[in-house]
């Protein structure tokens, strides 16, 4: 279901390297298609984990940002990379709380299957998490949930967000960080969260290539991140013979 209206900047801190974590009080003022009677719970925003809102800045030029936030959130979440000169990351770089965004969605078909007896498998760098937030939490939440595994690459810990609350997210969810401009892997402490998280030198594309994960039963694999991440990564599985039916992708530019 599309919706229009307002976001209202309620919290705005740096969460990884030229990373904000930005949180927004919602007000919406459409439902499209339109209906008779009037928005139900104008603070909430109906979506599912994995889509996006697109956000408008100046006159013509709008921004699409993945949901990192949850649906029974109070407030919508997003996670911004800032990219110098780049149109919204000057606003939001020089925002302060209270500022408003015209916005609309969510939008998106980048969500979880239904698909019973399967790993997910999700591969990020970057900002690529935002929409694993939402989705790995939806599935843990689950009476059954299904095997979750998380390949999560940056240059080192300072470029990966929410390092201090992923282990939290699910204790269904096996972990994997990878760097690949670390040499030490011992004096990063940081990314130490939990048993089931593993510390790697390298790309997420090295483990992948190694073949050295537990992948039964069948695997779904969730691409999310700089567009040099996805297609390797999905070059790889093409040589694995990984159906294209089993391959899910949502490119950054």
């Amino acid at each position: 279901m599309l919706s229009t209206g307002y976001l209202t900047l309620t919290h705005k801190s740096e969460i990884a390297r030229d990373t904000l974590k930005l949180q927004f009080s919602i007000k919406r003022t459409n439902t499209i298609p339109p209906s008779d009677t009037p928005v139900q719970n104008p603070s909430t925003l109906p979506f599912l984990p994995g889509q996006f809102v697109s956000m408008k800045f100046g006159e013509k030029s709008w921004r699409a940002y993945s949901i990192a936030s949850t649906p029974d959130e109070e407030n919508l979440e997003l996670v911004v990379r800032l990219v110098e000169n780049g149109v919204a990351s000057t606003v939001f770089d020089k925002s302060n709380i209270g500022d408003s965004f015209e916005f609309k969605g969510g939008f998106g078909h980048f969500i979880l299957s239904e698909t019973p007896d399967t790993t997910l498998v999700f591969c990020a760098t970057g900002t690529g998490i935002a929409p694993f937030r939402g989705m790995i939490q939806q599935e843990s939440a689950k009476t059954n949930p299904r095997p979750m595994i998380l390949l999560y690459g940056g240059r080192d810990p300072e470029d990966l967000a929410y390092l201090d609350e992923i282990h939290s997210w699910s204790n269904n969810l096996e972990t994997h960080l990878c760097f690949s401009q670390v040499k030490d892997l011992s004096t990063n402490n940081k990314s130490k969260q939990s048993p089931n998280t593993t510390i790697h030198q390298g790309r997420i594309t090295n483990i992948l290539a190694s073949q050295s994960l537990d992948l039964s039963p069948t695997p779904e694999f969730y691409l999310c991140g700089n567009g040099d991440m996805v297609k390797s990564v999905q070059e790889i599985l093409e040589e694995q013979s990984i159906p294209k039916e089993q391959i899910f992708m949502e490119r950054f530019n």
